[in-house]
């Protein structure tokens, strides 16, 4: 996104939601490229975590699993950014989203 297809969402934005070239790029590309970079950050600091004290003979570990069912994300229209992220946040986890 931070290359190929900046410059079309920023132009989709602009058309979209009667944004100018700057508001397009604040509001839609560099925020959205920021989620994306934070979530997939965070995401791998979340699995790395594991307990570092096992009693001799054991093996603790913690496992994470997605959600059981789906997660709805209702975006706004006006926010590009946050129309991207709320529904990929969840995905990235493993989570199904409608």
């Amino acid at each position: 996104l931070s290359t190929k297809y900046r410059f079309l969402l920023n132009a989709a934005t602009m058309l979209g939601q009667s944004k100018n070239a700057h508001q397009a790029e604040i509001d839609s590309a560099c925020e959205l490229i920021d989620f994306w970079r934070f979530n997939a950050y965070f995401a791998q600091k979340i699995y790395e975590q594991q307990p570092l004290i096992s009693p001799k003979g054991e093996w603790n570990f913690t496992e994470y699993r997605a959600l059981e069912g789906f997660i709805f994300a209702l975006t706004p229209f006006n926010f590009t950014a946050i129309a991207g992220n709320l529904p990929t946040a969840p995905a990235l986890m493993g989570n199904t989203v409608v």
